[in-house]
């Protein structure tokens, strides 16, 4: 392994050899391990993302050293040519993709979609508690976020049908940092199980129903390609967050976007959302 990993590096692999394997083939080794753990821990990322990028920056020097050993032969200009094609296929796929695990990772604060609907916030009298209704959207999260200093602030009480699944984040995401206990009162389905699963303590009315399906495009205005699979794999991180088994996540996004799969409370506890 040792004599491969230096040959490649200074440039004496042989050139068939080199694209189909060094390149080609290690690529789609990195591809494959990348889409396994697409979902894990930001520590096993902190681990593969410098590996990766040893690898790309090894596949890259090899192929400059093979290619300055190769002009001296006849045909060296189309190999040249070749292995500038090839490398740089594989050093922009191995970048889009470490780029986009950052963004699945690191999610940022939602994007500036404009959402018509109107700020359904409510404090309590105690200001422990703020109740979410409606349809969840930015005006709402953007409000929330600014009164996120109250220090009384304990509970976050939901009743809503869904909503933009991108202000969910961000208000799972807040609620995440200050260690904030969620409430379903009535209703949570769709993008509000997102906002609930956040909490530290997460509860709700014996009545209560929650709703889960897997998601499908809407299209915006801002024209801003979506990725369905992309977007689900980001909420699986976060359901396996709190040891939401796989049977059941896969039962979420085994449900068709138009239907909806509303669980028992029992289920609910067994699969860690209530707690």
């Amino acid at each position: 392994m040792h004599n491969h990993i230096k040959t490649h590096w200074t440039g004496h692999t042989h050139f068939i050899w080199l694209i189909a394997i060094n390149l080609i083939g290690v690529r789609f080794l990195t591809y494959g391990i990348a889409t396994v753990f697409q979902t894990a821990s930001t520590k096993i990322w902190m681990v593969l993302f410098p590996i990766i990028t040893i690898i790309l920056i090894w596949q890259i020097n090899g192929s400059i050293e093979s290619a300055k050993r190769g002009l001296d032969h006849p045909d060296g200009i189309f190999k040249l040519i070749a292995l500038f094609f090839i490398t740089t296929a594989i050093t922009i796929s191995t970048i889009w993709q470490v780029t986009d695990q950052y963004h699945h990772l690191y999610d940022p604060s939602p994007p500036p979609f404009v959402d018509p609907a109107i700020i359904t916030l409510a404090r309590s009298p105690d200001g422990a508690e703020i109740e979410i209704t409606g349809p969840i959207n930015l005006k709402q999260y953007n409000a929330f976020r600014d009164i996120l200093d109250v220090e009384k602030l304990r509970r976050v009480v939901l009743d809503s049908q869904g909503g933009n699944i991108f202000a969910a984040r961000g208000f799972h995401r807040l609620i995440v940092e200050r260690g904030l206990d969620t409430h379903v009162t009535t209703n949570c389905f769709s993008a509000c199980t997102i906002i609930f699963i956040a909490g530290q303590n997460r509860t709700a009315a014996a009545t209560a129903r929650f709703g889960f399906h897997a998601y499908a495009y809407r299209h915006n205005h801002t024209g801003q390609q979506i990725n369905i699979a992309t977007e689900q794999a980001k909420d699986i991180a976060r359901f396996k967050r709190i040891n939401t088994p796989n049977s059941f996540i896969n039962q979420i996004f085994n449900t068709p976007s138009d239907e909806m799969w509303h669980p028992t409370h029992a289920d609910l506890h067994t699969a860690n959302i209530l707690k």
